[in-house]
């Protein structure tokens, strides 16, 4: 079977938070957006705009066509300066393919 990669860049139009750990009262949020939280995304906007009031086997359907017709990767940040996925470096855990930021400087600049 062929597969075609498709790149795609989405411009937040509010904040968003992925959960990761709570500290607390602090829920901490994650620095990318996981494949399943985009299959589950795509799965509602393709069920609702099939269906006119669709039920959970309608969901399931959609969903498992999805699954076998798509394959969604992380959504890393972005900005005009860097793409901010993870990078093994000697030192360790970096953010970003040209400025290699550390965790503590993404969450000051993003978070």
């Amino acid at each position: 079977m062929k597969w075609n990669a498709y790149f795609l860049n989405y411009r937040l139009a509010s904040p968003l938070h992925i959960g990761d750990l709570a500290l607390g009262n602090v829920q901490k949020t994650m620095f990318y957006i996981p494949g399943k939280t985009l299959w589950g995304a795509a799965t509602a906007m393709l069920t609702y705009g099939h269906f006119h009031s669709p039920s959970s086997q309608d969901y399931q359907a959609v969903g498992e066509y999805v699954r076998g017709a798509v394959r969604f990767g992380y959504f890393f940040l972005e900005d005009v300066n860097d793409r901010y996925f993870p990078v093994l470096t000697p030192e360790g855990l970096r953010y970003g393919a040209k400025m290699k930021l550390t965790k503590e400087e993404m969450e000051n600049l993003f978070l």
